[in-house]
């Protein structure tokens, strides 16, 4: 078993660069229109307009569904919750939305890569298909437009969560089978998939507090015995 530390370092003057880059595709996303963009209030207008006529018309318009206040609102929550587990119950309760037109809605979602859900492991994969998964956003720009956040990560409560989504399409553009593990809700571990047999972890975080490993991470590899899990640590003053 293998585990790799993966940080940023400040190793080249193109780095700055390269990092504001990283920064702007995190926060705004990574349509072309708002990438080519120079202004700020250009990528902020277009993101938003993007979101009212895409998201919040013609993909309601898919779903025919006429309350456009629930809809609007289920997608802030799960704009705000963005890697949480998903809990359609309490969603339901807070929302006043039925269970089922939760997943109908989060369905089309899906389909039309607006969100992705990843289930939790289990060696058991009828447990798979019954546990609460985690949902994600394709596109950072369209989480930070419904909650109207558009701070730099330094200034953000969510950093660890974005960095996190960040990996998440990464690993999915590599056609990664991708799920989370997680033990009483105490202990987790980002991304697990199987390759060739084997089994392989990431964790994402944002700081690693005193260069130490997470317990979480220990946990994983007591229990799972993977052939690797990764560390991607984004702290790098710290580390």
């Amino acid at each position: 078993m293998f585990l790799f530390l993966f940080q940023k370092k400040r190793t080249h003057s193109s780095f700055s660069i390269l990092e504001k880059f990283f920064q702007e595709y995190l926060i705004y996303g990574g349509y072309p229109d708002i990438v080519l963009q120079t202004s700020i209030e250009l990528k902020q207008q277009i993101l938003k307009n993007l979101v009212n006529t895409y998201l919040l018309k013609e993909i309601k318009d898919i779903l025919a569904y006429k309350n456009i206040f629930e809809y609007e609102s289920l997608l802030r929550r799960l704009a705000l919750q963005d890697g949480g587990i998903m809990n359609k119950s309490a969603i339901s309760r807070d929302l006043g939305i039925y269970n089922n037109k939760i997943a109908e809605m989060i369905h089309v979602l899906e389909k039309t890569y607006i969100l992705t859900s990843i289930q939790p492991f289990f060696t058991n994969k009828i447990k798979e298909q019954i546990k609460s998964p985690k949902v994600y956003f394709h596109d950072l720009g369209f989480k930070n437009a419904l909650i109207n956040n558009f701070n730099t990560l330094e200034m953000r409560s969510d950093k660890g969560e974005i960095y996190e989504n960040f990996i998440v399409n990464m690993l999915i553009r590599k056609n990664k089978n991708i799920h989370f593990w997680n033990i009483q809700n105490r202990y987790e571990i980002d991304f697990v998939y199987q390759e060739g047999g084997e089994i392989f972890g990431i964790e994402v975080k944002s700081q690693l507090q005193n260069n130490k490993i997470p317990q979480s991470v220990k946990m994983f590899i007591d229990k799972i015995r993977p052939q690797n899990i990764q560390i991607f640590n984004q702290n790098i003053d710290d580390v």
